[in-house]
């Protein structure tokens, strides 16, 4: 090859690489959440079905938007869900595209799971982004997100951060596939 060929091909890569990222980009500015409604249920033991984000159970403290009840509208700035018992605190706060987790606990042996259902959860994919939390793990299927927190003993203040993105499009993944496909039928003449 020579050093011309070279040159030709780095700048079809180059083409290429920010075609793909433009395609990315689309997809990730779709994942917005704000002004969605969002269901929020937080339980505790495993076989515990109380909903403590449901404030007729007495353990939303004021400030947070489940103060009304456990479906909210995603705003920001604000904090979606609170549950306050005394003993432990724990926090959902969802922006236009993450929801942080946040459990103040001063120990105890409590499993924590966290369920979200909202119709604006279709269509994306949804990654943790950091948590420290000994142990945490999420899956979301349509409009169901579920985040399980195994027992822990340790008092202490944990995050977790997860990042919602949307699932490029067919068409879109097409585009960057046709965009492939002139590339190297260039190079190759």
């Amino acid at each position: 090859m020579t050093g011309g060929n070279n040159l030709f091909w780095k700048n079809d890569m180059k083409k290429l690489l920010i075609l793909g990222m433009a395609v990315m980009s689309v997809a990730s500015a779709q994942a917005q959440l704000l002004g969605s409604s969002v269901f929020g249920n937080l339980m505790f033991n495993g076989i515990n079905t109380t909903n403590y984000f449901d404030p007729s159970n007495g353990f939303v403290p004021a400030g947070y938007l489940n103060t009304a009840g456990p479906t909210v509208t995603i705003a920001n700035p604000a904090k979606e869900f609170g549950f306050d018992d005394g003993i432990n605190l724990d926090e959902a706060d969802f922006t236009a595209n993450t929801l942080t987790i946040h459990d103040v606990s001063q120990g105890g042996s409590a499993v924590s799971k966290y369920q979200f259902t909202s119709s604006a959860f279709i269509g994306l994919t949804c990654t943790q982004i950091s948590s420290s939390f000994p142990a945490i793990s999420k899956t979301l299927v349509g409009n169901l997100l579920t985040i399980d927190i195994p027992t822990f003993g340790a008092a202490g203040n944990y995050t977790a951060v997860f990042q919602f993105t949307a699932v490029p499009e067919p068409a879109s993944i097409a585009a960057v596939g046709l965009g492939l496909a002139f590339l190297i039928r260039r190079r190759r003449k």
